[in-house]
């Protein structure tokens, strides 16, 4: 925080900091999730690439009956808050959240458990 504080000092640019309080403690699973069959509704998927993020989403449809929404840095700013409201609705189609870090880019999303996406290697 330091830093950015600094370098908006520096380029004489406003800066807002605001703080929120984790409304439900983090818990970290004991075991990973092993496959996106397991996924369930009200989850959030998080992946590092567009790419990937459609490969979930697909893979999700096709072994499962939940709808998905997504979220990545690119796709336009309206879609990107819909698509998180879409999400957030209740008894509606759409139980997964599927993103690239952008999904804390000025959104509130209202899941239940938040997973990273790595590929294996092995």
């Amino acid at each position: 925080m330091k830093m950015i504080t600094k370098i908006c000092h520096e380029l004489e640019e406003d800066l807002t900091i605001k703080r929120y309080e984790c409304l439900k403690p983090l818990q970290v699973e004991e075991e990973s999730l092993r496959d996106l069959k397991y996924v369930q509704p009200v989850d959030c998927i998080v992946a590092f690439s567009r790419r990937t993020v459609y490969e979930i989403k697909i893979s999700i449809v096709e072994s499962t009956t939940y709808g998905c929404c997504i979220i990545y840095g690119s796709l336009p700013s309206y879609t990107r808050q819909r698509q998180a409201e879409l999400f957030n609705e209740e008894n509606n189609y759409f139980d997964i959240l599927i993103a690239t870090d952008a999904v804390g880019m000025g959104t509130l999303h209202n899941f239940r458990k938040l997973l990273f996406f790595f590929l294996s290697t092995t």
